[in-house]
């Protein structure tokens, strides 16, 4: 199966963040939420009005991802109107 993203969607997975051990002692139930993700570039929708390099890493509100699961895979999309920066290598 190969997943092809469409009304200006964007493909990506999500880059898992390195947890910091705090000085602060909180309950094991709770988690701080970061507001934004790292994002890299999977697959794009041919009508995105950017190009986007598969890749190419993406910072985006943590919110504004959506996880569809389906045949037991994951699949995390975002629209492309919710990228706030790429990050590229000069």
């Amino acid at each position: 199966m190969n997943p092809i993203p469409f009304n200006r969607h964007i493909l990506v997975s999500k880059q898992e963040s390195k947890e910091k051990d705090g000085l602060v002692l909180v309950p094991d139930e709770y988690k701080q939420v970061n507001p934004f993700t790292l994002a890299t570039v999977v697959e794009s929708a041919s009508d995105c009005k950017s190009a986007w390099t598969p890749g190419t890493t993406l910072v985006v509100p943590t919110h504004a991802i959506e996880t569809l699961s389906f045949d037991g895979k994951e699949f995390c999309l975002v629209s492309e109107n919710h990228i706030l920066m790429g990050l590229f290598d000069k």
